[in-house]
């Protein structure tokens, strides 16, 4: 499994834990991930001095769905999202 660790504050957490309906529809928990690569340009020195050896692991938060409906499993999946995607799905706010 594969992802991107970001830093963020506190606010933009709140902002985070919105978007993605905590606690009622995703529930954010804390997991431990191990950092097996970076890019080489990557500018995000936080990240980078978490993670010196792009081996070592660090506690970050994800969110969980809550109450998994098996026919997701059906749903078209994205190796990565952009609102402005081809796929024609923008994010569309409450």
């Amino acid at each position: 499994m594969y992802g991107e660790v970001y830093c963020v504050d506190d606010k933009f957490l709140a902002r985070l834990d919105h978007f993605e309906g905590h606690p009622y529809l995703y529930r954010r928990e804390v997991i431990m991930v191990r950092i097996i690569s970076r890019a080489e340009d990557d500018d995000d020195t936080a990240v980078a001095s978490v993670a010196e050896d792009k081996q070592e692991v660090i506690e970050c938060s994800t969110y969980l769905r809550k109450n998994f409906d098996q026919s997701l499993l059906n749903e078209e999946t994205f190796a990565s999202y952009d609102s402005s995607g081809p796929h024609g799905r923008p994010y569309m706010p409450e």
